[in-house]
């Protein structure tokens, strides 16, 4: 059971961490060519790989990922309140898919 339940929170983790990457990536088609936007499209890259990575099974990048979202929930937040060229109700959604990154990944690890 705790090993369907691991396969689980690794692949819902990837999937979150798929639909944040592709908020990210897209975020310039939103904003324009602004600073924000073309720095969330440097992380959304890498965090396409990643997500790649955690849908293929792979434990290689399970507990780095936690502490990546650790880190990026508090940003897009900061984006949020500093008024970035992204607009909210983008950022919003990014917010929303870390979380489910770091919940989903925090039972994975929680769990192992």
């Amino acid at each position: 059971m705790t090993r369907v339940i691991h396969s689980k929170a690794l692949a819902s983790g990837g999937i979150f961490m798929c639909i944040s990457a592709a908020l990210h990536v897209f975020a310039i088609l939103v904003a324009g060519f602004y600073v924000s936007a073309i720095l969330l499209l440097l992380v959304g890259l890498p965090y396409a790989a990643i997500a790649r990575s955690l849908m293929s099974g792979s434990e290689l990048w399970a507990k780095a990922s936690l502490f990546i979202m650790a880190a990026g929930i508090p940003a897009a937040l900061l984006m949020i309140w500093l008024h970035a060229a992204v607009p909210r109700w983008w950022l919003w959604p990014i917010v929303w898919a870390d979380v489910g990154v770091f919940l989903s990944l925090g039972l994975y690890v929680w769990r192992r």
